[in-house]
């Protein structure tokens, strides 16, 4: 029965890994980043997990999908990425409203037909500056972004070869493929629009733990630290696009939400 509280499709969050428990003990899980990212506790959101290949829906009873970053990397090549890859590629076909983020844009773009592999100068961490290509001026996730604005980092690879219907949205100093569209309604983005300064700060902690990052670019990258609003935005944009593409295929309108303030 329907409470006024519900949407006709969820949301899929496809949980492709977890922080360190250290962060995820003081600020939750990448999961809940993304769902408090979307800005409305109205919506109804699914968390699956592709590791457990079992638990992945039917694309097309969703309204959208996001799909996180990992710690994991795709260079692994395990089963689950492969069934992953498949089961994204029958999204984009459906034209399922889809965002992945860092892992998720990696593995979107390989099973596009892209490539992904290890950078050449190393893991990119911390507060990048973002600029956007005149391509994102008309496109429903960035079109109403500053031209330039700053986004989190953490990643050991990168897209290196893009699918070929995909167009570039944004580039950073070290990152040339920040953003991308691949099709009508599939986006990845490198960087992360649903990680806090907060978060960023524990991550550099605990990297210069293990010895992954030596204090001195720990410092560095620390100082530069800032907080990323317009690349939150990000994903407030993303849902308003599923909501107009299921009106616009006149379907039921998937969300009742709170009003934003």
């Amino acid at each position: 029965m329907d409470n006024g509280h519900s949407m006709t499709c969820p949301i899929a969050i496809v949980k492709t890994g977890e922080t360190f428990p250290e962060i995820n003990r003081r600020f939750g899980d990448f999961e809940r980043w993304i769902r408090d990212g979307l800005g409305t506790k109205d919506v109804d959101v699914i968390v699956v997990d592709p590791r457990n290949e079992a638990a992945m829906p039917d694309p097309a009873v969703l309204a959208g999908i996001v799909v996180s970053g990992s710690h994991a990397m795709l260079s692994d090549d395990t089963g689950w990425m492969r069934s992953l890859a498949v089961w994204l590629r029958q999204a984009v076909s459906r034209r399922i409203p889809l965002l992945g983020i860092c892992f998720g844009h990696q593995i979107l773009a390989q099973a596009m037909a892209g490539s992904v592999e290890d950078r050449v100068c190393g893991a990119e961490l911390g507060t990048v500056e973002v600029s956007l290509t005149s391509a994102a001026i008309d496109d429903p996730l960035f079109g109403n972004l500053t031209p330039t604005f700053p986004a989190q980092v953490v990643h050991w690879q990168s897209v290196v070869e893009l699918p070929e219907r995909a167009i570039v949205l944004a580039h950073s100093p070290l990152e040339p493929y920040q953003a991308i569209r691949v099709g009508d309604c599939a986006w990845g983005v490198q960087f992360h629009p649903e990680m806090s300064e907060a978060v960023m700060h524990s991550y550099i902690d605990v990297l210069a733990e293990s010895v992954a990052v030596n204090e001195a670019v720990g410092r560095t990258v620390r100082q530069a630290l800032k907080d990323t609003p317009v690349a939150r935005r990000i994903l407030l944009n993303f849902l308003d696009y599923a909501e107009r593409d299921r009106a616009a295929n006149g379907q039921d309108r998937p969300f009742r939400r709170l009003r934003r303030t």
